[in-house]
């Protein structure tokens, strides 16, 4: 039995409704255990390719936490979930919007796997995340830096291309799009993030 906890999702797992969202096209297939331990996923909304999903090689618990939009500590289940791999593509319309998308990788997910599952809720221990004594040592973020032409700001060039500061992580240029990057050089990490909130700075330091 595969557990989740309690989610503020209203979509009922397992029950019948009027009119469920489907892929137009689903393949799922077993991955040969050859594949290696490395899971690839590729498409879907917010991506170039927004019309269509390939995972390769990805375990069903993967899967799982695409679907629920979940971490890996909130679903519980047998250990073949983490093991067995397997290889999706499907297709959608490309207008497709991310909760759209996963509530079709849910009923894919029911209709294959034939899944049953339980929601609970359970404590487990936390950090939380609060201002320290002298207060936050912060600055809001500045917008990014527009075209001349009006347009979106360039993208800039490759980390690899870049200049590197004395221990060795790319000096990024000013006025680059919003996101998370994280750099690794040899034991050591930096963690560079633009135009981001609290709550996903928060996200990805746990």
């Amino acid at each position: 039995m595969i557990v989740l906890p309690a989610l503020a999702s209203t979509l009922a797992f397992g029950q019948s409704t009027e009119r469920k969202l489907a892929f137009e096209s689903a393949s799922v297939k077993p991955r040969n255990p050859a594949g290696g331990p490395f899971a690839r996923t590729m498409g879907g909304p917010g991506t170039r390719d927004p019309g269509r999903i390939r995972y390769s090689n990805m375990p069903l618990k993967g899967i799982l936490l695409i679907a629920y939009g979940v971490k890996d500590f909130q679903i519980a289940g047998p250990g073949w979930m983490e093991t067995e791999r397997f290889d999706i593509d499907a297709t959608m319309p490309a207008d497709t919007t991310r909760e759209q998308f996963r509530e079709m990788l849910r009923n894919l997910l029911v209709e294959r796997f034939k899944i049953a599952l339980h929601r609970e809720t359970k404590d487990a221990p936390a950090y939380a995340l609060v201002v320290g004594r002298n207060g936050p040592r912060m600055a809001e973020s500045a917008p990014p830096a527009a075209r001349a032409d009006g347009g979106a700001p360039p993208g800039g060039v490759p980390p690899q291309q870049l200049e590197r500061d004395r221990d060795g992580f790319p000096k990024l240029p000013p006025g680059g799009p919003p996101g998370i990057l994280q750099f690794v050089v040899l034991n050591r990490a930096r963690l560079i993030g633009r135009q981001q909130t609290m709550g996903a700075f928060a996200t990805r330091l746990a």
